[in-house]
């Protein structure tokens, strides 16, 4: 049975998946972010079944954002539902109320927030959330629409949190397979009424995409960008970092972009990097003769054969930096220095 054929998926598909993203630890502890949607409560059955397999452990985790009445109650279904089936279950919520309104931004990044510190609580390595076909084809849509053709890849299947890696075992199914193996175990599901505002892009553009099967070149791009930097970049201990000009200008707008942005995101301290299209901006305009730009809480500065990138705060290294050799480390260790993670394109 293929990633994208008709009927539940079944936990042979599902294992191939797995063994894609490992490898594991001998009796693996995972966690499992479960909303109580089709999705995640699909994928809380797959892994389950995958985690008795491997002898492990499982953890389910549900993050109350407190934006809706009924959330509270709907953590609570999931959490009996966990139970049924023979998962533990914490469910998370922010020390502050939201901010109103709540933006899908600060949800997104509320809910990563609350995640990672669950995990490294747990001493948990992994982190699966229940992404799919159905939204990395939406995911390609909205970066194309934002970049104007650029910067079309889509999520990655393993990203890094500071505390856990986060894997996307559901890439390759469809909704339609992840729906049929729920109603197998004769369950409901909670049906979130913003995957239905027309407010949001994501929902403006569901039902307009077509998933598809081809493959994505994304591990073998982060592969080569990050070989590019570890050969010419080095990163200060302050946490700024510094290019090879001439390696840099030399790249394709696109590429000198990538890694940009990948930069800008470690300096910065971002879960997430700056769009593809405003880096392709920036870079583009630096590239052009401008001496100086900010971009996602940094300074980006050409000086000499350097390009350097820091900190908005840190203007007073910078300058330092700027007329000093830099006495830093290949760029390959700055999860050490930087933010304690790898870094996301």
């Amino acid at each position: 049975m293929t990633g994208l054929s008709s009927g539940a998926v079944d936990d042979h598909a599902f294992a191939q998946r797995m063994a894609a993203l490992g490898p594991f630890e001998p009796r693996p502890h995972l966690a499992i972010a479960v909303s109580g949607g089709v999705d995640s409560l699909a994928l809380a059955l797959l892994a389950k079944r995958w985690i008795d397999q491997h002898d492990g452990t499982i953890t389910a985790l549900t993050v109350d954002h407190a934006l809706r009445p009924a959330s509270i109650a709907e953590a609570t279904w999931v959490a009996s539902t966990m139970a049924r089936w023979g998962i533990a279950h914490q469910t998370l919520r922010a020390a502050l109320p939201p901010p109103r309104p709540a933006s899908q931004v600060w949800a997104r990044e509320l809910r990563y927030r609350l995640l990672d510190e669950a995990c490294r609580r747990l001493g948990c390595l992994h982190l699966l959330v229940a992404h799919h076909s159905d939204d990395q084809a939406e995911t390609r849509a909205m970066r194309w629409l934002r970049s104007s053709g650029a910067g079309t890849s889509g999520m990655a299947a393993i990203r890094e949190l500071r505390h856990v890696r986060i894997l996307r075992p559901l890439l390759t199914f469809r909704r339609e397979r992840l729906r049929a193996l729920v109603a197998l175990q004769h369950s409901g599901w909670i049906l979130d009424p913003s995957n239905h505002d027309p407010r949001y892009e994501r929902t403006q553009l569901r039902g307009s995409v077509t998933p598809c099967s081809c493959s994505d070149d994304r591990p073998a791009l982060e592969r080569q960008r990050a070989g590019w930097l570890a050969r010419h970049a080095r990163i200060d201990p302050a946490g700024s970092a510094q290019l090879d000009g001439r390696a840099w200008q030399a790249l394709s707008d696109d590429e000198a972009a990538a890694v940009l942005r990948m930069v800008v995101a470690a300096v910065g301290r971002r879960t997430y990097g700056p769009s593809p299209g405003a880096t392709l901006r920036i870079a583009m305009a630096i590239r052009g003769g401008g001496e100086q730009r900010t971009l996602g809480g940094t300074l980006i500065r050409l000086g000499g054969d350097g390009l350097w990138i820091t900190p908005e705060r840190a203007t007073a290294t910078a300058d330092r930096m700027l007329s000093q050799p830099v006495a830093g480390v290949p760029f390959a260790a700055a999860e050490t220095l930087v933010s304690g993670r790898t870094l996301p394109i």
